[in-house]
């Protein structure tokens, strides 16, 4: 009984000795994507007005001939003209018809209206994976403790072993 205790216990320790090892292995990976899309809008208006050509004469009309020569002396000396690119006019006093005259010539124009819209639109995603690897590792039992119980439970393991053998060196020496 003694020794049954004893073998019990000695089993407990045995197996009190076994260590275990936890052991992790994680592998990470990370992807991280930006996208930027940028949209340009743009429209333009033109209106284009036609060349103007115009001539405007008024007639100057008078009974005094004292006044008439007054008014011819003065009115010729309005004898002016002007020019700028398309555009002119021409502004003058004719005696003869006894007319002031008027001509203007007015270019065709282009009225441009532009207009631009911008849209920037940023889109980011983060993917992170992990893997966790986690297992244990059970380490042996050292040599030694085994060579300790043998010697220590050989009186055992002897006697038990001839319990074993003596029947069967019976069976084999008849």
């Amino acid at each position: 009984m003694k020794q049954t205790i004893i073998l019990i216990i000695a089993l407990f320790l045995l197996t009190g000795c076994l260590g275990t090892k936890k052991m992790t292995e994680s592998t990470k990976d990370t992807k991280q994507t930006d996208v930027t899309t940028q949209s340009t809008d743009s429209s333009s208006d033109v209106q284009t007005s036609k060349e103007i050509d115009d001539s405007i004469k008024t007639k100057v009309v008078s009974v005094d001939p004292e006044l008439d020569a007054k008014i011819d002396e003065i009115l010729s000396k309005i004898n002016t003209s002007k020019t700028s690119g398309s555009n002119s006019y021409n502004l003058s006093y004719d005696r003869l018809k006894r007319e002031i005259k008027a001509e203007l010539n007015i270019g065709a124009t282009k009225d441009t209206k532009k207009s631009t819209e911008s849209d920037t639109t940023t889109k980011q995603t983060f993917e992170e994976r992990t893997d966790d690897y986690i297992y244990k590792k059970v380490t042996k039992i050292p040599w030694w403790i085994w060579t300790g119980l043998i010697i220590w439970f050989s009186p055992q393991i002897i006697s038990r072993a001839k319990i074993i053998i003596n029947p069967i060196a019976g069976l084999i020496k008849k």
